[in-house]
């Protein structure tokens, strides 16, 4: 069987490294490891060490690497000065002095001791305060451990492309964890229509394609104007998937059972105005679902609207409106704003 083309299996092994260990455990460990290795005094070997252990005890290479750079040059120094002073405060019960005046030449042997056992003591204690805030920081549960899965496993329907593409769509579908499970869970048009206006790269249609052959939609459309997005995006998902060129806000939307609006940096989302708001409602399946999905301060929705705005707005245009706020991302927060329509009569 011939071999892959290097560019394939460099983007494999630039995504094994990317993946491996991410279950919170496992990531804690390695920012612990890592960091214990780097306050060590093997210095010029830490890299080379972090990786052999990482390799060994099966966490991630490219974490424990970065935790056992603390002894960068800048901080070295001073890392190195707290070692030794702990070792002589615990080998000899006093602190080695700070004034010139005071210092005296130690001999190797009681230099190496107190910098061994310093460098223990230290990295054990740094190395467990890193792990404890990495625990605390990684969501953790079966729902973390499902809306980690689905966005892996839709990602890397990217590979095939290129490591950059699968890089953006995992960051995207990370930026938006509570659209990705739900997507992947089956929650949207399970067995219906589903429209993505502005689909962008395709990453939501990737996530909507891992629900279970029941819960998945029975078309699924996107409707992008990069031509050259959308047929990546055929490329990686194939024919589950119909992407259609064209302006997503003046699109005939056809009898939708699930309608997406999701802006991110890398799609092009129409403005949800009255006019498209209108149009959806007109051609929504009763129980039908419009999401409109993006980052707190970035929302596909009309300049100077809140988000108690288009709440109301969706109100009254005849939809059950259902707001979900995630975690902040660096300065944002993800927001989930779920608006199905409410049967006729109601």
């Amino acid at each position: 069987m011939p071999k892959p083309p290097f560019k394939e299996r460099m983007a494999e092994f630039a995504y094994r490294l990317a993946t491996e260990g991410q279950a919170p455990g496992a990531q804690a460990a390695a920012i612990g490891l890592g960091i214990l290795i780097g306050c060590s005094p093997l210095f010029g070997f830490h890299l080379a060490l972090a990786l052999v252990v990482a390799r060994i005890l099966g966490l991630s290479r490219v974490k424990m690497m970065a935790a056992s750079m603390i002894s960068f040059p800048a901080f070295a120094p001073f890392l190195i000065w707290g070692e030794l002073q702990v070792g002589s405060r615990l080998l000899r019960g006093h602190w080695r002095p700070f004034l010139p005046r005071d210092l005296r030449l130690p001999g190797l042997a009681e230099l190496g001791g107190d910098l061994i056992v310093g460098s223990l003591v230290v990295g054990a204690v740094l190395g467990a305060l890193g792990a404890l805030i990495v625990w605390l920081w990684v969501p953790k549960g079966p729902v973390a451990a499902n809306r980690r899965d689905v966005v892996e496993r839709a990602a890397h329907r990217f590979l095939k492309i290129g490591y950059r593409e699968w890089w953006r769509t995992r960051r995207e579908l990370r930026r938006h964890p509570e659209l990705a499970l739900r997507a992947g869970r089956g929650d949207f048009a399970a067995g219906g229509n589903f429209l993505d206006l502005g689909c962008g790269d395709g990453a939501l249609l990737a996530a909507v394609l891992e629900a279970e052959e029941g819960r998945r939609p029975a078309h699924l459309l996107g409707v992008t104007l990069e031509a050259g997005v959308a047929h990546q995006t055929e490329i990686a998902l194939g024919s589950d998937v119909t992407m259609e060129i064209a302006d997503p806000s003046a699109w005939p939307l056809g009898l939708p059972n699930a309608v997406v609006i999701w802006e991110t940096r890398r799609r092009r989302a129409p403005v949800l105005d009255d006019r498209l708001l209108e149009q959806i409602h007109r051609t929504l399946e009763d129980k039908g679902l419009l999401v409109v999905a993006g980052l707190n301060g970035r929302m596909p929705q009309p300049d100077g609207e809140s988000l108690t705005g288009l709440e109301e707005r969706l109100a009254a245009a005849g939809f059950e409106v259902e707001v979900v706020t995630g975690r902040r991302t660096g300065l944002r927060r993800p927001v989930l704003v779920i608006a199905r329509k409410l049967e006729t009569g109601n």
